[in-house]
């Protein structure tokens, strides 16, 4: 049982697409992260920050529909994938 779980999660990153980013006000870059990383890949870049909308634009991320707006507010842009 256990290795089908692994073969159906698999399955799903292979058919995800991955995308690099880079924060433009300060020096963090993450590459080829699978899609659905990327909202616990940048959260850690504005724990210093308590603001409700920096909050709903990192989790905004998560969609593909609202990402684009998610990284304006954010200052992130995406770099080409590797």
């Amino acid at each position: 049982m256990g290795s089908l779980h692994k073969l159906e999660e698999k399955e799903i990153e292979m058919n995800q697409s991955k995308i690099s980013l880079r924060d433009v006000n300060r020096s963090y870059e993450a590459h080829n992260l699978l899609e659905s990383s990327v909202v616990d890949t940048v959260r850690p870049w504005f724990a210093d920050l308590d603001q409700p909308a920096i909050k709903q634009a990192i989790t905004a991320l998560a969609d593909s529909r609202t990402r684009e707006e998610a990284m304006k507010l954010l200052g992130l842009e995406l770099l080409p994938a590797a």
